[in-house]
């Protein structure tokens, strides 16, 4: 269960990159439900993504709200705990990625096994929904709304962790903050 936990927070970092978007258009062009990588770039382009700082990014996510059901006790309470802590994720970016970055800049492991519900991007505004499948132990669905500027980020975040052995009707609940920062160069280990 933990890697699960894991799994989700990992994913939720990945999430943010693969976005940075917000108001009120659909980058889904075809219709068919799922933000593709070339809908995405196209969103990025058409709504003036915004210029990023070169250098390192730190990028930092904390869940302050876990509702973790039909679990007994010591288990709820070691994954609230897992959770609950600061997970960090680095990436590099270089001088010319950040005159017009990929959709995928932030993205972490695990990225390549998700799909893109919503993708908005309008200036320095993000909301997006992404759907991660974890394999065999389930998928993470996420939410997440915020604000972007040339050297940080804060995103508010909701995920929603599917674990079948834990029950169908009753998923994971997560809520919280990935906030995302340019540390200045990059250190060769991002």
């Amino acid at each position: 269960m933990q890697v699960g936990m894991k799994w989700a927070s990992a994913m939720l970092l990945a999430a943010a990159g693969f976005g940075l978007s917000s108001c009120k258009d659909n980058a889904d062009a075809d219709g068919d439900g799922k933000v593709s990588t070339a809908e995405r770039t196209v969103e990025m382009r058409r709504d003036g993504y915004l210029a990023m700082t070169p250098g390192r990014w730190q990028t930092s996510v904390v869940f302050n709200e876990i509702d973790v059901p039909k679990l007994a006790t010591a288990q709820k309470q070691q994954i609230i705990e897992a959770a609950g802590k600061e997970t960090l994720h680095y990436s590099c970016l270089s001088k010319a990625e950040a005159a017009k970055p990929g959709p995928d800049f932030f993205g972490g492991p695990g990225s390549e096994n998700c799909t893109y519900k919503r993708f908005d991007l309008a200036g320095n505004k993000a909301d997006m929904a992404i759907t991660c499948q974890m394999g065999t132990t389930g998928k993470t669905d996420m939410e997440l709304v915020g604000r972007i500027d040339t050297a940080d980020f804060t995103f508010d975040a909701k995920v929603i962790v599917h674990v079948p052995m834990i029950g169908k009707s009753k998923p994971i609940t997560m809520t919280g903050t990935m906030t995302g920062k340019n540390m200045g160069a990059c250190q060769g280990d991002e």
